[in-house]
């Protein structure tokens, strides 16, 4: 999942809307709710020092947006997380 997807599904999680995220990230112009929408649909790419703010904004880990990566149990844990995210899969307890 990119950057903008796993973006977008967190602040409606949070009930923000794009203009709000932009402003909290620091975008400043009129514009800001466009260059959201842009990293949501993939035609800008995040550079690190706006996926680092954008993290801190939304409340998550940068590894959140790093799915791709099974190689480490943590990476594992949030590909489990995006996949549950993208199918809207529920988690139950099989055992302790």
């Amino acid at each position: 999942m990119v950057i903008g997807q796993r973006s977008h599904y967190i602040q409606n999680e949070l009930k923000l809307i794009r203009k709000q995220l932009g402003t909290k990230i620091g975008f400043v112009d009129k514009y800001t709710d466009v260059r959201i929408d842009q990293y949501e649909l993939g035609l800008r790419t995040s550079k690190g020092k706006v996926i680092k703010t954008m993290t801190q904004v939304l409340g998550i880990c940068p590894e959140t947006f790093n799915t791709s990566n099974i190689g480490r149990y943590y990476d594992l844990i949030h590909s489990l997380f995006a996949l549950k995210d993208i199918y809207n899969l529920k988690v139950d307890r099989l055992d302790e």
